[in-house]
């Protein structure tokens, strides 16, 4: 449902691992959306966030960045 509310297409993965995403910021306030849905989703981790934006890494970069 979130996918298709932010134009998300079910291809995303293969999306992102083309272009070699390692780390997304998203906004607290403008991307609600789409941070429930990187929050469920495995290979994703949380590395930062404050009142403002939350930053994702894949899980395999994660170790790397603390």
């Amino acid at each position: 449902m979130a996918m298709e509310r932010t134009g998300i297409n079910e291809n995303w993965p293969a999306v992102l691992d083309e272009h070699g995403v390692q780390f997304l910021v998203l906004g607290r306030h403008d991307d609600s959306d789409l941070l429930k849905l990187f929050r469920s989703q495995r290979g994703w981790t949380v590395d930062f966030e404050d009142g403002e934006a939350i930053i994702f890494a894949r899980a395999d970069t994660a170790q790397f960045t603390k």
